[in-house]
């Protein structure tokens, strides 16, 4: 007990116990070494240690043990910064589970889709959540399917393929809500309204903000309600009704405003559809003094 509650004398019992080892325990002797370097933070001293894991596995011809240690190596890559080195390492571990048949497979391959995402590499990435998508279809597996949905919605958003995305959403939505998860339904409501009002159909966009209102409001969270309120704004001004959106942007930033570490770029958002709901309004010097203040938020963060 007391040596999980020190892992420097961890540490060093793992060294010590190196040269009397070979075969398989090495290898699994330098994998928890690079465990416990990556527990700590030390990610360049945790890849080396999962690099020499890694040869050893190899040499005793461990697929499995090898594509454990792939994935350390993957993430230390990744905490380095080091992002398409770590998507390397991460599709070799991903191959090497699924040549052994393991289980891990899928949770790897989530990962490499999330990371091809954010790389740019959307096409990519809707490959590998597709292949998951079908294996938790295949297992049955609800929340996993409602998961990769959500996951290959929001990329299919970034393509601009906003009606493509809704039907995940809608998809995701329909299993979070046999499975009784509130918020997470009303999280995916959020997301739905937000392609509706992309797609210009401030009818369902409102519909869909209205729910999630419902729900975060219920359950107090601000941060979520905020989000509705903007996403209920933005409906609004589609369906030109200004006075109402700038009423509910302006609930949604006197939400925002009351935290004690504001974000600012929802108070980006929110001002620059503060800004459309004026215009409509024909408050034109109103809508000036809000351009410049955002104006003076992005050329600091340069969100667009």
């Amino acid at each position: 007990m007391q040596d999980n509650l020190n892992p420097g004398k961890r540490e060093r019992d793992l060294w010590n116990s190196i040269p009397s080892l070979d075969g398989l325990e090495r290898a699994e002797t330098y994998f928890n070494l690079s465990l416990l370097a990556f527990e700590q933070g030390e990610h360049t001293k945790s890849l080396a240690l999962a690099e020499t894991a890694c040869d050893c596995f190899v040499e005793n011809f461990d697929d499995v043990g090898s594509a454990n240690c792939l994935t350390s190596i993957a993430f230390n890559l990744h905490a380095l910064d080091r992002k398409w080195d770590a998507i390397r390492a991460m599709k070799r571990a991903v191959m090497k589970y699924s040549k052994a048949s393991d289980v891990q497979e899928w949770e790897y391959r989530g990962y490499l889709a999330g990371w091809l995402a954010d790389c740019g590499e959307n096409e990519l990435a809707l490959i590998q959540y597709e292949k998951c998508l079908e294996h938790f279809t295949y297992q049955d597996f609800g929340i996993a399917v409602a998961r990769f949905n959500d996951d290959m919605a929001k990329v299919l958003c970034d393509l601009d393929r906003c009606r493509e995305a809704t039907e995940r959403f809608q998809r995701a939505r329909d299993i979070l809500r046999l499975e009784k998860e509130p918020g997470l339904v009303a999280a995916t409501d959020i997301s739905i309204a937000r392609c509706f009002n992309h797609l210009n159909d401030g009818l369902s966009a409102r519909d869909f903000a209205y729910r999630a209102l419902g729900v975060f409001e219920s359950g107090a969270n601000n941060h979520k309600t905020a989000e509705s309120l903007i996403q209920l704004g933005k409906a609004n001004i589609n369906l030109s009704n200004y006075d109402d959106a700038f009423g509910l942007l302006d609930r949604a930033h006197s939400l925002i405003t009351g935290w004690r570490s504001p974000d600012f770029y929802l108070i980006y958002l929110i001002q620059k559809s503060k800004v459309k709901a004026l215009k409509g309004l024909e408050r034109w010097e109103e809508a000036e003094t809000i351009e410049r203040r955002n104006k003076a938020i992005n050329d600091i963060m340069e969100y667009e």
